[in-house]
């Protein structure tokens, strides 16, 4: 709470995009716990090594910041965000769903079944007042008010039930202190450790050997930070999610290398960074949709506008930094109630998360019911599920990296590979497939139509732009330059995307117009 408040309260103020909330991330928590067993096995002190290890990561990152490496980011392609965000989904669906079922081997079958029940209700609760701003109950500020503070609402409905049997079950209850101490108490004195990290031993000296040595671990850290951050920000300013204001990767990165890693480094708290599900549910909470039916069952949501600005970042973090006064009452609150929670953040992060889309596409045999967006109706099956399938064999093998204990250490790295994965795809995918399946764009279906009579090979470039080309909007050979316009890729997908826009927000004008006029329109 520590960390993520005062690094919040940092990053809100200094930072170039400060949607993106910081926080402890799955990933960071897994390189964490192979770090400490690697320092057990090597015998040496984890916290003060861990001290070199941060302020090792701290340099390399302003290295990393300075020298403009952030540009490597443009590189990443929605292929290897959407592994990446899948990841931290399913790390929170798998952790909380392991925590639940180790109560059904290690506890009584009364504690078990709480521990279930709580868990699964808090989800369920949260999800259903979550929905409720969709229904016509009450009207619409009780609605949304409800709905805003589903989570919070659920966490207590919860606890609350609990200490019905607080007396009768072995519940397991979150274990805070009653002052604002590091958690860490010496095994002799009972004493709390203090809040300054020796970096050159606590019990015994740290080895010159393992300060150097803490480059590599160091350097792996620097490296997943890295991702974490900054895929987490393309995510947050990906074309669909309708922000206006420019990123600032660079800033973001030297201001948590220069002030926020190693303030965590000498006070041996986490190292916060962009947290993908905070910071995709603080945009969720700041942006308005407008819905757009979508051929063959369903809507897809498009961004409308989005309420830029550093304030909530700021609250959001003041307030945490305040609960810590209030940290004696926290201990009231089973875990079973925090593995709900975590369900939820795992579940809800799907949502919008085109891997899982075509992934569920596997359990639909009749393609006739498929939904009729971009990837369905311009890419043979055949080739949309070869295409999903080498993204979920990734998504397997870099959880089955970061989940073996040998290996945890060097998981970051192979998120970095994924990016020439990524390359690699195109000896086996041809341009216009790849600029459709790992487009950010989603087309409107009828301006998709109608672009493909008017020709594909034309609009996609393919006769003589290469697949970056057609990707980044670049090519020469596009359909506006047919219609003796010269107009990039990316400029031709947002005027097509306007009249999907205009007709949202003006749907009885939209319904009276035949077919053949919205195709115009969009054309």
């Amino acid at each position: 709470i520590v960390a993520s408040s005062m690094a919040g309260v940092i990053y809100s103020l200094l930072s170039g995009q400060p949607i993106c909330i910081l926080g402890g991330t799955g990933p960071n928590l897994a390189y964490t716990v192979a770090f400490y067993k690697l320092c057990n096995s090597l015998d040496v002190e984890f916290l003060p090594c861990r001290v070199w290890q941060g302020l090792w990561c701290s340099l390399i990152t302003v290295i990393l910041a300075v020298t403009d490496c952030c540009a490597v980011m443009s590189y990443v392609t929605r292929y290897v965000e959407e592994i990446f965000a899948a990841l931290i989904s399913l790390i929170f669906i798998v952790e909380a769903v392991y925590a639940i079922g180790e109560t059904f081997w290690n506890k009584d079958n009364s504690t078990a079944f709480l521990t279930a029940l709580l868990a699964l209700g808090t989800y369920i609760l949260a999800i259903k007042l979550r929905d409720l701003k969709k229904t016509a109950w009450a009207n619409r500020f009780i609605r949304i008010t409800i709905a805003n503070f589903a989570v919070t609402i659920a966490i207590a409905v919860a606890t609350g039930l609990a200490q019905i049997w607080r007396a009768d079950v072995n519940l397991e209850w979150l274990m805070v202190p009653d002052e604002i101490v590091p958690t860490l108490k010496d095994d002799v004195t009972g004493e709390p450790r203090s809040w300054l990290i020796n970096p050159f031993g606590e019990k015994k000296t740290l080895p010159t050997w393992a300060i150097f040595a803490a480059f590599l671990p160091g350097l792996g850290m620097a490296v997943l930070l890295y991702l974490d951050q900054n895929l987490t920000t393309l995510l947050i300013n990906r074309p669909t999610s309708g922000m206006k204001k420019p990123a600032g990767y660079h800033l973001d990165l030297f201001i948590c290398g220069l002030i926020i890693f190693p303030i965590c480094s000498i006070m041996g708290l986490p190292f916060p960074c962009a947290a993908t599900v905070r910071s995709i549910t603080h945009l969720i909470s700041l942006t308005t949709y407008t819905e757009r039916p979508v051929p063959g069952g369903g809507v897809q949501k498009i961004a409308s506008k989005v309420a830029e600005q550093r304030w909530t970042h700021f609250a959001i973090h003041v307030l945490m930094a305040l609960a810590l006064l209030f940290s004696r009452y926290l201990r009231y609150i089973p875990k079973a109630v925090l593995f709900g929670v975590f369900l939820y953040m795992g579940i809800t992060s799907i949502n919008g998360n085109q891997l899982f889309e075509r992934l569920f596409l596997w359990g639909i045999f009749d393609v006739t019911k498929y939904p009729r967006l971009p990837y369905v109706t311009r890419i043979r099956t055949s080739r949309l599920h070869f295409f999903t399938a080498i993204q979920f064999l990734c998504l397997v093998v870099l959880y089955a990296l970061k989940a073996i204990k040998q290996t945890a250490v060097a998981f970051p790295f192979f998120i970095a590979f994924l990016i020439f994965v990524r390359m690699w795809l195109r000896h086996l995918f041809a341009p216009e497939e790849l600029a459709v399946l790992d487009a950010h764009e989603d087309l409107p279906p009828d301006a998709l139509k109608k672009v493909a009579e008017m020709g594909t090979q034309t609009w996609m470039g393919a006769q003589s732009g290469g697949e970056d080309d057609v990707v980044r909007g670049t090519s020469n050979h596009s359909l506006m330059e047919s219609m003796e316009k010269e107009e990039t890729f990316g400029e031709a997908v947002h005027r097509l995307r306007e009249p999907a826009r205009a007709s949202s927000k003006e749907p009885a004008r939209a319904s009276s117009r035949t077919r053949s006029d919205a195709e115009t329109a969009c054309v």
